[in-house]
């Protein structure tokens, strides 16, 4: 098998990212299974029946997470069917069965249609390094690019095209208005995003972030 660049990506639908965040108990269960979806990308595009290994202190290491965390992230991981455990081992399961499921059976937080993300492994990486705050940054990150149609484009910066309030992101993600901009804060600090007088301008592309 030809070895994988390391900027490759995994596409991830919107819905599994936005209308998973009141189903799993912890905030960090998306982001390990995008990781292991992440690292296990060439075993799960070629195998049928996927099994992977999973190094649960190499998940503790990288997400900053304890090992009691890991364990809680993988049985609910399971409990969703996302991975079975066979032994050792387990088997990977796509998530697009539990956002059908989660369409049919839940109100959406806001609609997402059939958007998806490129989640590119050097970024993801870069944001775990960056910051112990890793699932809240990206997940505001990505809800940004979402409000602001960038998952559509190649461009390195989007404009938004309407105001956006502060008010209105609060309520669709659920936050304080002081934790929100303390978020707004840091993704405008690390050049996530541009604002101009606390109103957003403009959301950068992943590779634009890395130059930067």
């Amino acid at each position: 098998m030809t070895p994988k660049k390391a900027n490759y990506f995994v596409p991830i639908q919107a819905a599994f990212l936005f209308d998973t965040f009141n189903l799993f108990k912890c905030q960090k269960t998306v982001w390990v299974y995008i990781y292991l979806k992440l690292k296990f990308s060439g075993i799960l595009a070629f195998a049928d029946t996927p099994e992977i290994s999973i190094d649960k202190n190499e998940i503790c290491s990288k997400l900053k997470i304890s090992n009691p965390t890991v364990y809680r992230i993988l049985d609910e991981l399971e409990k969703y069917s996302l991975i079975v455990s066979i032994g050792d081992k387990y088997l990977f399961n796509s998530e697009n069965e539990l956002i059908k499921i989660l369409k049919e059976n839940s109100k959406e937080t806001f609609p997402t249609s059939n958007a998806f993300f490129e989640i590119y492994n050097n970024f993801f990486l870069y944001v775990l390094k960056l910051t112990n705050d890793f699932d809240n940054v990206l997940y505001l990150y990505y809800y940004l690019k979402f409000k602001n149609q960038h998952y559509l484009h190649k461009f390195s910066k989007v404009n938004f095209s309407e105001k956006l309030t502060t008010r209105r992101i609060a309520k669709d993600t659920k936050a304080s208005l002081s934790y929100l901009q303390a978020r707004l804060n840091e993704l405008t600090k690390l050049s996530f995003i541009e604002r101009k007088n606390s109103q957003l301008i403009a959301t950068f592309s992943e590779k634009e972030i890395m130059k930067s």
